[in-house]
């Protein structure tokens, strides 16, 4: 959620939301709420928005993938680990 905190203002979040192809019914409910990062994480808006695809193209870390290569096991397509 550090980009919910880098977009600060209400104003930003719903342009942003909108932008990743929320409902802008949906954006200005959730980018005008004063609810926590944690509880705005479970949101639909923020789930459809910043999905995992956004969220590999921002180009940052997937921890679960990184979890399962130290594991010995083989992640497989959808970053869901299979046993070898």
């Amino acid at each position: 959620m550090c980009y919910w905190n880098m977009w600060r203002y209400p104003g930003t979040k719903v342009k942003k939301l909108m932008k990743l192809g929320v409902p802008k019914k949906f954006a200005i409910m959730t980018g005008a709420s004063s609810t926590s990062y944690w509880h705005m994480s479970k949101t639909f808006s923020t789930n459809a928005g910043m999905s995992e695809e956004w969220i590999n193209k921002q180009g940052l870390v997937n921890i679960k993938h990184l979890w399962c290569v130290a594991q010995g096991y083989r992640p497989a397509q959808g970053s869901v680990c299979s046993v070898k």
